[in-house]
């Protein structure tokens, strides 16, 4: 009988909801090594890729502004995003605005936009409270 090493794995985690929360998606894992993982997320419409366990994101977008209005607003000069398209945002405090720092864009102009959680619904920012 043969022996050799063995590998330890870790388990599922969450990390983030499908876009079309309540469709049927699939998802296809593809294992391109033991140390780099890819998955797609297959849904009407769309492709969702991920690398190592996160989102394969593109270049970052500096935000110079924002409003907690009912929806919330965003001023990120030329960033070039589309309605629909599902952005992130991570160390800018917006990621607790709830839905883990994912949101789709809306109303999108040249240099603002407003969220919309993943299911759809805007970002009502004047509703918000904070907790010390």
């Amino acid at each position: 009988m043969r022996a050799g090493g063995s590998l330890n794995r870790p388990g599922t985690y969450f990390v983030s909801e499908a876009r079309n929360v309540g469709a049927a998606i699939r998802l296809i894992p593809y294992l391109a090594t033991s140390q780099i993982t890819y998955l797609l997320e297959l849904g009407n419409g769309y492709i969702k890729p991920f690398k190592n366990g996160a989102h394969i994101l593109e270049s970052t977008v500096t935000v110079t502004g924002f409003s907690f209005a009912d929806p919330v607003s965003i001023t990120a000069p030329s960033h070039g995003f589309s309605d629909g398209d599902e952005i992130q945002f991570t160390d800018s405090g917006l990621e607790y605005l709830g839905g883990a720092g994912t949101f789709f864009v809306d109303n999108s102009a040249l240099n603002t936009f407003t969220l919309q959680y993943l299911d759809g619904s805007p970002v009502n920012g004047s509703a918000l409270t904070v907790r010390q």
